[in-house]
Parts: structure tokens; sequence; C-alpha cells
């Protein structure tokens, strides 16, 4: 048998990698495999009629009709051949057999696997109200949804969009809902918006730049019911009040895919259950992105739903896969733009025990988040693109090298950040 990067023999039977899924976390890990040197068949499966594309331009240019799905493609045309990974679209999993170490597909064929990733992704959670069947109601997930939300909006200009849940996705709707022209209603259950996310003193922020855009905010309200029969006319609040829409969008959170995998007998835990190496229940199984549960510290799981953990995910898994035994260690990195402001955050402000807070010449917001040896654990940002990027590059520099600079330089804007990463060369 030949070996692949002396890591793992190839298979005697004609079996290769099969990846579900072809999000961040499929497509990062096929491409993995290939660098590390795996030769036999790469098969990589989608459930839509589409190519691999980016997801987080969806509720952004994509949603504005500034780009299309095809700016955003995760292979740019040819990449596919050249790395000699078969793509399937519209092709549905319907069970996995793991005795026999194939997958049968939803039209009988069977593929066997020498290696099993899935990365089916997360659901958007529907609303569970009265009314919430109502066409006109909407969750934004895939590009599909896209679509739908972006002729609804566009069509009139007397449109009017309610938005249930001040998170992240939310907001960025509200801010391309409000280019286009439509009335813009954020209704949270929270008595503030992001606020798993942000601090309260960049969430009031971010808050007040939507405000001065026009979009309403009803804090603290929950929902009753949909109101609207053939379409939506309105959301019910509990205090009694309607606000008047014609489009609804839950942003109420999203669910992981675990059906098939539970189907197969996999370990369940809030997602697909895996160990520090991404590995499910079964030796042959790996799961990455959204619908993964990784171990982490103290040996309780967790999911994060962003970009770069499942691209990182993707990596880990395609090489672990292989033979090789990489411990996956999250590096949190979120990210949004929102009008002509850039939100960012970095690493862990939750295990902060002081913040410093740094408020740039033009207005933009930083704060570095000390742990309790004054090393910096975490950052929050808003404001200007160049601001709030720097600040984040020096943060991630200065945890990756657990620096403990001062609190009186970072908060001082006249103060070089470059200068405090000098601590960690000394």
């Amino acid at each position: 048998m030949s070996r692949t990067n002396g890591n793992m023999e190839q298979p005697v039977a004609d079996r290769g990698m099969v990846i579900v899924g072809a999000g961040h976390a499929g497509v990062s890990a096929a491409l993995a495999l290939r660098a590390s040197g795996w030769r036999n068949t790469i098969t990589l499966l989608e459930t839509q009629d589409v190519l691999p594309y980016e997801r987080p331009p969806l509720s952004k240019s994509v949603l504005r009709g500034e780009r299309t799905i095809e700016d955003h493609r995760l292979f740019m045309p040819g990449r596919m051949e050249e790395y000699a990974i078969e793509f399937r679209r519209n092709a549905r999993v319907a069970a996995i057999d793991r005795d026999e170490r194939h997958i049968i597909l939803s039209d009988g064929q069977t593929i066997a696997y020498e290696r099993l990733l899935l990365a089916p992704g997360a659901v958007a959670r529907p609303l569970s109200v009265p009314g919430s069947d109502c066409p006109g109601v909407l969750t934004l997930r895939d590009a599909a949804d896209a679509a739908r939300l972006r002729e609804r909006i566009r069509i009139n200009p007397r449109s009017r969009l309610a938005i249930i849940g001040g998170g992240l996705i939310g907001l960025e709707v509200a801010a391309s809902a409000r280019a286009l022209g439509c009335a813009v209603t954020v209704i949270e259950v929270g008595r503030r918006i992001m606020m798993r996310t942000l601090r309260e003193e960049i969430a009031c922020r971010v808050q007040s730049c939507h405000e001065q855009a026009g979009v309403e905010f009803r804090l603290g309200r929950r929902i009753v019911s949909i109101v609207g029969g053939d379409e939506v006319r309105g959301v019910e609040l509990d205090d009694g009040s309607l606000i008047s829409s014609n489009t609804v969008l839950a942003c109420v959170g999203a669910s992981p895919r675990v059906e098939l995998a539970k189907e197969a007998g996999l370990a369940i835990d809030n997602g697909i259950a895996v160990d520090r190496h991404l590995r499910t229940s079964d030796p042959f199984i790996y799961a990455a992105g959204d619908a993964c549960a990784f171990e982490w510290e103290g040996g309780h799981r967790t999911r994060l739903e962003c970009w770069k953990t499942a691209n990182d995910q993707g990596k880990t898994a395609g090489r672990n896969m292989l033979g090789m035994s990489e411990v996956y260690l999250p590096e949190p990195w979120l990210w949004s733009d929102q009008y002509d402001k850039s939100i960012q955050v970095a690493g862990y402000p939750d295990r902060s025990r002081q913040d410093v807070d740094r408020l740039c010449q033009d207005q933009s917001h930083l704060i570095f988040h000390l742990g309790e040896q004054g090393e910096v654990v975490g950052f929050s940002g808003f404001g200007s693109q160049r601001q709030v990027g720097h600040g984040v590059k020096v943060a991630k520099l200065l945890m990756q090298h657990r620096v403990r600079p001062s609190p009186a330089d970072l908060g001082d804007a006249s103060v070089d950040l470059r200068s405090l990463l000098g601590a960690a060369a000394a």
C-alpha cells in the first residue's frame, strides 16, 4: 500500500473521502485533504443547486444587489477540477451505513468512504407564534432565502420590514434594508441589542448608528402574533402595540442539523458531539462547522457559529481524517460591516477581569479585555474599518504572545498600539 504524506495508508478498496456539506467547513476540509497529500477521491455533497459560496455576504452586498452569489464563490472557476474534487449538487444524504462505511443518497445511490466528514451547518429557527406561517414571514440562511427577502423589500418603495431579533444578522439586514429605502423596525426581547456579543457601551453606539439611519427599535418586547391572512400586515407585541409591516424576518438563532448523525447513532450534545480532534463517537466520522459541538476546556462542549470557526475546523478535520492528531483550539473572531462602520470581536471578552476603553480621534471605540494576570484575553471594537481593523490585529498578537501591556498605554489613543508588541519580542 502507498501512504499519504506519511500519515495514513491508502485504502485497498475504492474508498474516498466524503464530505457532507459544501459550506466553509466542507470546502476548507476538501482543500486541506489535497494539500496534505490525499490522492484518492474527494466527494463534496451539496443539497442546494448551487456551487459552493460564502454565506456572510447574504445579509450585506448580496441582499443589497451590489454583488451576486457568483461573485462570492468559494471555488474560483476551474479550481475544483484542478484539485480533482468531485462536486455533487442536489445531493441529499438519506442515511449513513456505519457498518459498511458508505452513505446512501435519496436517489438510492451509495458512496463508500474511507473517512466521512459531516458539515451540514445549521437551520434558522422559525417563529412559533400564531400567524408565523403567514406568507411574508421569512428567515435568512442561504442564497434562496436572500433572494426571497430582497425581492420583497425592493419591490415596493413603501415596504416595511419587521426584524425579530437584535443580533448580528438582524442588524446587518436592517442596514441593508435601509440602503434599499425600506422602513425597518427591530424587535428584541432583551433589554438591549447584541446582548451575548457586545459590551453595553458599544452596543449602545451601534444602536445609535442605526437610529440615525432611520431604524426603529422596540426593546424588551415579546411577539404575541403575526397579524395577517394571505399577507403580513403587522406584528402584535405583548404591550398591545402593532408594528405595521408587510415582511417579517425571524433572526432568533439557529439549530444545528443533527438529524442524519442522530439517525446513524452518533452521539449528540447540543450538536454533533466531537472530541478535541473533531472526531465523532465513530472513529471513521468527523464533524465541523455550525453543527459541530466540540470538546472544550473543562470537558464541556460548545458550538461557535461563525465563518472563521467553520473554516478553521474544516482544515483541522481534513488533516485529522488523514491520521493526524491535531487538537482544535478555537480562536474566536467575528466581524460585521454595517453602514460605513465595522464591528469586530476577538478572543474571549467574557473572561475579562478589567476592560480598557480606547476612544480614537475618529470616535472609533475599542475595548481591550484583560485577564487575571493583566494579559489580553479579548477585544471588542466599533467604528472605522481602519481603526477597528488595526485594533483587532494588534489584540490578536497580544493574545497570542500573552503580553501584559500597560492599561494606561492601551487606553491612551496617542500611544501607538504597535509599540506594545515590543514586549512580546523582549
